[in-house]
Parts: structure tokens; C-alpha cells; sequence
């Protein structure tokens, strides 16, 4: 939620951990995980996508 506030550095860095895996495509999450674990770890990817989005639009 630091997006919302305007706090985009901590907004980053937060997301900074999963900053890699977001940017990766699920066929390359599949060869890197195991089936299971990919699929369990790709929705949270995907909300990491949009929340580096937000944060990066705030920096406009």
C-alpha cells in the first residue's frame, strides 16, 4: 500500500525479493520450480507485476 501513500522507494523495496521472478514468463518459472511450487508462486508473481507497476507510476 505504500504506492497509495506515495512512498515508492519502500514500495520497491519491499517487492525487492520477488523483484527477479516477476519479470519472469510462467514457462520459465516451470523450468526453474518444480510443477507444484510454480504454480502456487505464480499468482503471488502476478500481483508483484501489478504492485511494481503502481509503484513505478507514481514516480511519474
Amino acid at each position: 500500500m505504500n504506492y497509495k501513500l506515495g512512498r515508492t522507494g519502500e514500495c520497491q523495496r519491499e517487492l525487492q525479493p520477488l523483484a527477479h521472478y516477476a519479470t519472469l514468463p510462467p514457462e520459465k518459472l516451470r523450468e526453474r520450480f518444480a510443477p507444484i511450487d510454480a504454480e502456487m508462486f505464480y499468482p503471488e508473481l502476478k500481483a508483484t507485476r501489478l504492485t511494481l507497476k503502481l509503484c513505478n507510476a507514481n514516480q511519474r
